[in-house]
């Protein structure tokens, strides 16, 4: 998905195998509980979303701005790739029961 922002997604316990995200400002994405094969996001800003209870195998952000809100509670990551992170002033990192890190 190639776009300049989108706001309010849910993918509640829904099971892709490839979502690709591309210079796009993501606002209110909601994949709880579901289940990826390989997520990618290059180019783009990520705020206010819910990754409860996620399942992704392989996870690659490159050029990546985090903002705001972003929940990860319980979800899990088999392999995650992280370039050139920027995590914004104010932003709630939660990851409790998560194996998610950016360091």
């Amino acid at each position: 998905m190639i776009c300049t922002q989108f706001d309010d997604l849910g993918l509640y316990e829904t099971k892709l195998g490839s979502l690709k995200i591309n210079r796009c400002a993501v606002n209110g994405f909601r994949p709880r509980s579901a289940t990826i094969d390989t997520w990618s996001v290059k180019d783009s800003r990520i705020a206010n979303s819910k990754f409860e209870g996620m399942k992704v195998k392989a996870v690659t952000l490159e050029n990546v701005t985090l903002g705001k809100e972003l929940n990860f509670t319980n979800a899990h990551i088999d392999q995650l790739t992280a370039k050139n992170i920027t995590k914004l002033p104010g932003l709630n990192l939660i990851t409790t029961g998560s194996n998610v890190k950016f360091d």
